[in-house]
């Protein structure tokens, strides 16, 4: 019986492989792209193309079995297919950049078709032939993948790591009352908000009304606050850890968000953590306990329902997606379908940050709460009064931009303000300045928004050019009962972790408002 069984079960994994490696295959390249990006795209981000290709592979899978009756050559048309169905893009980008100007799609794709028409008839004919060759594509297909996921693991890993000796250092000891009422804390990153200043001089645009409405709800507004960095991963990380990148990088990997002193401290004290998606949360994971979207959550995290992401994006980019939209082959699917579905969904989405941050005080329980608001930052479709107004011109559309958040986000703040008890914490920041580096200084683009409603203690430490470094240092140790030194502020422009060595400090030039 024995000797029956094990044939059987031989035959059965062998046959199991020869459905499965298209699929590994079909994973490859959505990992090594991910890898690429890896620093802005996590897991969730990529859940989508994972089920669509799957399902692609599946579905051209069957119908070339159908066709064909022969696993072996099944599996093998099915993988070149897939590999050049997920290649056409980055072939189309080599040729362009090799001859300085695009390739005709009816070249690259004639040239494609013959490529599989000849790898068809061949396999077709050549039964010994097939048998090798399928063997050869299952083993690439498990060591592509693993190299893929070894890769991605190897990062995670020195997040994780990283992670780890965050945790082990102490936090700040809070004074723990069972019965004391600590506030809600909210951090609002309105990402590339400038200074006043700079929306003065550069844009020709004064949100004096703003600061002033600031003021009144009880914030400091440092008028000559500069960020720490000059990118947002860099900007928010060293933000929420109140301290320098330099300091707290491990293994070559920044440390995740959940592990910083606040975020311990917090967390001693039973707080939950709230987050917002939008079309940057890959970018941030602070393993929040709730997850905000105005659409279809799969688990709490997953988006299954919304506008294409970035990773999304370039997927359309580098695979034969490419030749479909930039023909418009498909009536509806074609650059500027997919951009204004992409906008549309921003401009829904930030609506619904905005909205329903002033329904969060009455989420019982001790909260902290991350909303990332892509607003002022491009893309610029925000008209002052909140339409919907699409501008292809940066000084213009930042303008715009900024009018727009500027006018409504003290209704937002008033609203949170009156609906808590006690007095929030509220961090209103810009993580960077302008985007533009064509029209921009770098001088602008460290010069940030940085608002501060904090308790009176915390209030009489600030001063006009804080970075956020040290205003996160005051809070926790003025609310939290911290021991953190004030340290020099200072404004690297780095974009990247690689660019710390050589990066230029920015010196800040700005004159105080009284």
């Amino acid at each position: 019986m024995s000797n029956n069984r094990t044939p059987r079960l031989k035959s059965f994994w062998q046959k199991a492989i020869l459905w499965i490696y298209p699929f590994l295959l079909a994973y490859y390249p959505i990992f090594a792209l991910r890898n690429h990006n890896i620093t802005y795209v996590d897991i969730s981000t990529i859940l989508r193309t994972l089920l669509l290709v799957t399902a692609g592979t599946a579905v051209v899978g069957g119908a070339t079995y159908l066709l064909v009756r022969n696993l072996e050559k099944t599996g093998i048309l099915v993988s070149v297919i897939v590999l050049l169905f997920l290649s056409y893009g980055h072939f189309y980008i080599q040729i362009e950049d090799s001859l300085g100007h695009p390739i005709q799609h009816r070249y690259l794709v004639g040239g494609e078709f013959l490529i599989l028409l000849v790898i068809t008839i061949l396999i077709l004919k050549k039964d010994p032939a097939a048998r090798v060759i399928s063997q050869f594509l299952a083993t690439a297909s498990v060591v592509l993948l693993a190299m893929g996921l070894f890769e991605s693991a190897r990062y995670d890993f020195g997040v994780y790591r990283a992670m780890s000796n965050a945790s082990q250092k102490e936090a700040p000891k809070a004074q723990t009352q069972d019965n004391k009422k600590w506030p809600d804390f909210y951090v609002i990153l309105l990402d590339g908000h400038t200074r006043s200043d700079v929306l003065k001089s550069r844009f020709g645009y004064d949100n004096s009304d703003f600061t002033r409405q600031l003021r009144e709800m009880g914030f400091y507004v440092a008028s000559c606050s500069q960020s720490n960095y000059a990118s947002t991963k860099l900007s928010l990380t060293s933000a929420i850890y109140g301290d320098y990148i330099q300091n707290i990088v491990e293994g070559g990997a920044l440390p995740p968000l959940e592990t910083s002193p606040i975020d311990q401290t917090l967390k001693s004290l039973g707080y939950k953590t709230l987050a917002f998606e939008n079309r940057a949360s890959g970018h941030f994971d602070l393993k929040e306990d709730l997850r905000l979207s105005r659409n279809q959550m799969a688990f709490g995290k997953f988006d299954l329902l919304g506008g294409i992401n970035e990773f999304e994006k370039m997927m359309v980019d580098t695979s034969f997606l490419r030749f479909v939209v930039d023909t418009e082959l498909i009536p509806g699917f074609d650059n500027d379908t997919l951009q204004e579905w992409d906008l549309r969904e921003h401009y829904s989405q930030t609506n619904f940050i905005l909205s329903e941050l002033e329904k969060v005080p009455e989420i019982p329980g001790r909260k902290f709460i991350f909303a990332h608001i892509m607003v002022p930052h491009s893309p610029y479709i925000f008209a002052p009064d909140g339409s919907f107004r699409r501008d292809v011109h940066a000084i213009s559309g930042y303008r715009s931009n900024s009018e727009f958040i500027d006018n409504r986000l003290p209704s937002t703040l008033h609203a949170i303000i009156e609906k808590s008890d006690p007095r929030p914490i509220i961090i209103v920041m810009g993580d960077h300045g302008p985007a533009t580096r064509t029209t921009i200084t770098k001088q602008m683009r460290m010069a940030t928004l940085d608002a501060y409603l904090v308790n009176d203690a915390a209030k009489a430490q600030m001063y006009p050019s804080i970075t956020p470094i040290n205003a996160m240092r005051i809070i926790l140790n003025a609310h939290f009962g911290g021991a953190y030194p004030r340290l020099e502020d200072v404004s690297y422009y780095a974009y990247q972790l690689s660019q710390l060595d050589d990066a230029d400090i920015i010196a800040n030039d700005c004159a105080p408002v009284p």
